[in-house]
């Protein structure tokens, strides 16, 4: 009968915490939390810049091809027909 007893114990601990949020009676503010986790985020990429020399450049494709059609059409334009 103590085993049934213990395990009737176990099974009603269990069903209480797994009935009860995590946060118990706290009441957790929304924004405070996106504020601190854009805190952690950029304290996060600070981190990773610091040790960078110089922040790499780079043109996407698309710009570099854009930028040839701008002088392409600028030349165009000027030609006399």
């Amino acid at each position: 009968m103590a085993a049934v007893n213990e395990q009737r114990d176990v099974a009603n601990e269990i069903a209480e915490i797994i009935s009860n949020p995590i946060y118990g009676n706290q009441d957790l503010d929304e924004d405070e939390l996106r504020d601190e986790l854009a805190d952690l985020e950029q304290e996060a990429l600070d981190e990773r810049l610091h040790g960078a020399d110089h922040v790499p450049l780079h043109q996407p494709e698309i710009s570099r091809a854009d930028d040839s059609m701008s002088y392409a059409h600028s030349q165009v334009g000027s030609k006399v027909y």
